[in-house]
């Protein structure tokens, strides 16, 4: 919830984030009422009734009339040691606005993995033509299983895409009782009605879906409870055949059981976008796998990823010029 707007008068917004041109003319088409400022002035500050950004530097109590904040990431832990983590004001997070990217990636390095894109690069900067094409045998995705660690806008993105590919979707949420899902979700993407898994584990049974999965993909958010939560105990779940793939929090899993399990030869291999320790050190074993695939932390990097972000807060301030409630209202004690 959030306190109603004013009935008349001029609405402040605050830009701590620079807008696309095409989200401006968007913006300004919503209201004449709305009022777009840029800086840390105190005339600003005191005159803020919305903050866009991704950061609240700034004291609270300089802004009486600030009502809510449309933060432009998802994660939103950098907000802890502001002043406004302390107080009621709402804050909602762009959950759903980089979906699309996060999911894309995800489903390019599990390709990249079936059909030995690394092997097959690596031939390309030696110009070099196999006669034997057995190393380059790849894998079908139809038919096989995929399961979801985490179902929210990106698990959800990805199992609109391979369920199309004609896989069997699994995931594993923490009330799986509740399939719905209210976050801000673009047209004719994700699975906002949560129709698409065969079935949906909870947490107790997360090592039944991963014995069930060819495909593993995690993209938790970083929490207290989700601290290293994918262990050895979770990859010796999982078949030798299966594939891992993390585009949520490096911490979210135990990197050296990963690393251990792959080595064994227990992992067919492994797709990681992000990382315990970012940058990931020159030393990580996990540089030299032939079946790893690495990526410096841009699942959601996109040419169009602030327009994306941008979205979001066009569509709160439109429930907020009628009086709805806000989507994508994040709890600072939860995380997200």
């Amino acid at each position: 919830m959030h306190s109603p707007p004013p009935s008349s008068g001029p609405i402040t917004v605050l830009l701590l984030s620079q807008l696309p041109d095409a989200q401006v003319k968007k913006l300004h088409q919503l209201s004449s009422r709305l009022r777009f400022v840029e800086g840390l002035t105190t005339e600003n500050l005191y005159q803020t009734q919305i903050v866009y950004g991704p950061h609240a530097d700034f004291d609270v109590n300089a802004t009486p009339n600030l009502r809510w904040m449309q933060c432009t990431t998802v994660n939103v832990s950098q907000l802890m040691h502001c002043s406004i983590a302390n107080t009621t004001i709402p804050i909602a997070n762009v959950r759903g606005a980089y979906a699309l990217a996060c999911a894309e990636l995800t489903v390019a390095l599990l390709l990249g993995l079936k059909r030995r894109f690394g092997l097959i690069h690596e031939m390309q900067l030696r110009s070099f033509w196999p006669d034997d094409y057995e190393p380059l045998k790849g894998e079908n995705c139809y038919g096989v299983t995929l399961g979801l660690i985490g179902y929210g806008s990106i698990g959800r993105q990805v199992a609109r895409i391979c369920q199309a590919m004609g896989m069997n979707i699994l995931a594993c949420k923490l009330h799986p009782q509740v399939r719905n899902d209210e976050s801000y979700c673009l047209p004719n993407t994700g699975d906002p009605e949560g129709l698409i898994p065969t079935t949906i584990y909870g947490p107790s049974e997360l090592h039944e879906m991963l014995s069930r999965s060819d495909i593993v993909v995690c993209s938790l958010p970083q929490t207290k409870r989700t601290h290293q939560v994918i262990g050895a105990a979770e990859f010796k779940a999982m078949r030798p055949q299966t594939y891992f793939i993390n585009v949520g929090r490096g911490a979210v899993v135990d990197e050296q059981a990963l690393i251990s399990q792959l080595q064994a030869g227990k992992l067919a291999g492994a797709g990681l976008d992000v990382f315990s320790i970012e940058p990931l050190p020159k030393d990580s074993p996990l540089w030299g796998m032939p079946n790893v695939l690495i990526c410096p932390h841009v699942a959601s990097y996109t040419g169009d990823q602030s327009l994306l972000a941008a979205g979001v807060l066009h569509e709160n301030l439109s429930r907020d010029l009628r009086g709805d409630s806000l989507l994508n209202i994040v709890s600072m004690n939860n995380g997200y």
